[in-house]
């Protein structure tokens, strides 16, 4: 058991202090994913009202500055997402048709058309930009003065659309909600003879019909709920209520004859 033992190299080693540094270097990779679509803590999903999205809107018209309510504004009529309203230039808008270029914030690069805008967002533009000729048209402001080349980032956006949601009533608002509502108002407030969902799916820039789809679904125009209502439910409601009344009529007559 000991024959390859040897003594001489043992001594050797215990009379001679060995001292090993081992240096640990750990690389951790981690890997975030946002199950709530990049939306910070505290919103949940769910499907708003159209009479909500004109609640904000006007009460952003009435009580808000003129920066906050042209945002407001812009997202009701025009369903650009967050980080495309941040990076909203003033060149890129033609005051004179009525149309803007947008850099699309999924493909980054510019949507190959033009997108429209209603004369008075336009108007409201012009007051707001006054004399600038370039820059953001929202600007981040540094100790009071605008930064002409620095724009808003999209966690003011977010603080701001909350913020005056919740001074209006509407809880739990978040800028999706306006894109959201732009889609179901291109859709819905049209005929049925003139429903085009490819159309609104180009305007949206979205890869696939279902996406747009989605959109139109997640909100509920109240108006709309209403006459299904009554176009459904009023036939039995007016039959059920004038068969209680001729119920009630005959025990009245068999009360008096009795």
């Amino acid at each position: 058991m000991n024959k390859h033992f040897n003594s001489s190299l043992s001594q050797n080693c215990t009379s001679v202090t060995c001292k090993t540094i081992i240096k640990w270097r750990i690389r951790a990779h981690f890997k975030i994913t946002m199950t709530n679509g990049g939306e910070p803590h505290g919103y949940k999903q769910r499907i708003i009202r159209r009479v909500d999205i004109m609640l904000v809107h006007d009460y952003a018209r009435i009580n808000c500055c003129r920066r906050d309510y042209l945002i407001i504004r812009v997202f009701v009529k025009t369903g650009l997402r967050t980080s495309e309203l941040c990076t909203l230039r003033i060149e890129h808008i033609d005051f004179n048709t009525y149309c803007f270029q947008v850099v699309d914030s999924k493909k980054h690069k510019f949507c190959p058309y033009p997108l429209p805008l209603d004369v008075e967002t336009v108007e409201l533009i012009k007051q707001f930009i006054a004399d600038r000729v370039e820059g953001y048209v929202f600007t981040h402001q540094t100790w009071g003065r605008a930064r002409a080349d620095k724009p808003l980032t999209k966690q003011t956006i977010w603080a701001l659309v909350r913020r005056i949601g919740k001074a209006a009533g509407v809880e739990g608002l978040k800028p999706r909600h306006f894109r959201e509502a732009f889609a179901a108002e291109w859709y819905y407030c049209a005929s049925e003879s003139e429903r085009d969902l490819p159309e609104l799916q180009r305007y949206l820039r979205h890869k696939k019909p279902g996406t747009t789809l989605d959109y139109v679904n997640s909100m509920v125009l109240q108006e709309n709920v209403d006459a299904a209502y009554r176009r459904r439910l009023d036939p039995v409601a007016k039959s059920f209520a004038s068969g209680c009344l001729h119920k009630n009529k005959k025990e009245m007559v068999e009360g008096e004859a009795v």
